[in-house]
């Protein structure tokens, strides 16, 4: 959600996804020419699993402690683009 939501903001393209089967595949491919000494090859099963791995936390707790959070996950994307877009231009 939070990678569409950057994709809509920007007006990109949608962002392609492949099958988990070919990914996991091209992810062996990978570990066997970082196994035959390529060690910059840029996909391996252990990045994989970083993509794949969901980064969810519950904010309730920090909710509790720091009051309402100050801004949605679109508001904080949007404030994100803006600032990126400032930045670079």
């Amino acid at each position: 959600a939070w990678s569409d939501a950057f994709q809509r903001a920007f007006g990109a393209r949608p962002i392609p996804h492949l099958p988990r089967s070919i990914a996991r595949t091209l992810g062996l491919c990978g570990d066997a020419i970082n196994a035959i000494g390529l060690k910059r090859f840029p996909f391996n099963s252990f990045r994989l699993n970083n993509v794949l791995t969901q980064y969810q936390f519950d904010l309730g707790p920090t909710a509790t402690v720091c009051g309402p959070l100050p801004c949605t996950m679109e508001e904080g994307v949007a404030a994100t683009v803006a600032w990126l877009r400032n930045v670079s231009a």
